[in-house]
């Protein structure tokens, strides 16, 4: 996995031939826009972190202060990045939900709540299904849908993130 950051002062869109070229040689390319520096950056909660405006006179001391406290939020965002991916480092919502039950059976030490979580591989292949599905038919031939409008009682696993 490649974790994208852009220049500083930039949001993630001015690296986008470079990103794609990463991803077309097969990296998986997270991008991020930076707190303070990209026009806004939304945080869950709904929190709104817009861009800081230059100050007006741009002095050594000024600059060196402003690309230390750019800094800082850098690093901040990168490790929340991380954090979140590294969460999402497991098999649940993959074909390893409904195989790994099925080699756990056989090899008892296979720690499967490790590798995909405690959803019913069932459960979890009927959700992907009607999710994935409704997707792409509302995007692809415009087939509205209300999956998204909010929690769906047919699947409690799964949140919606806005």
């Amino acid at each position: 996995m490649v974790l994208f950051g852009s220049g500083d002062g930039g949001p993630r869109t001015l690296g986008t031939t470079l990103v794609e070229d990463l991803a077309s040689r097969g990296y998986l390319v997270v991008t991020v826009d930076h707190t303070y520096e990209a026009d806004q950056v939304e945080f869950p909660g709904r929190r709104l972190a817009r861009a800081l405006p230059l100050p007006a006179k741009l002095t050594p001391k000024v600059i060196a202060k402003l690309l230390a406290k750019h800094a800082r939020a850098r690093l901040a965002d990168m490790r929340y990045v991380l954090d979140q991916v590294t969460a999402l480092a497991h098999g649940s919502f993959t074909d390893l939900q409904p195989l790994l039950p099925q080699i756990a059976a056989k090899l008892p030490k296979v720690p499967l709540a490790d590798y995909v979580g405690t959803i019913d591989p069932g459960r979890s292949v009927a959700a992907q299904r009607a999710y994935v599905g409704a997707f792409f038919d509302l995007h692809l031939r415009g087939r509205p849908t209300h999956l998204f409008d909010g929690p769906d009682t047919r699947f409690p696993e799964v949140s919606l993130i806005p």
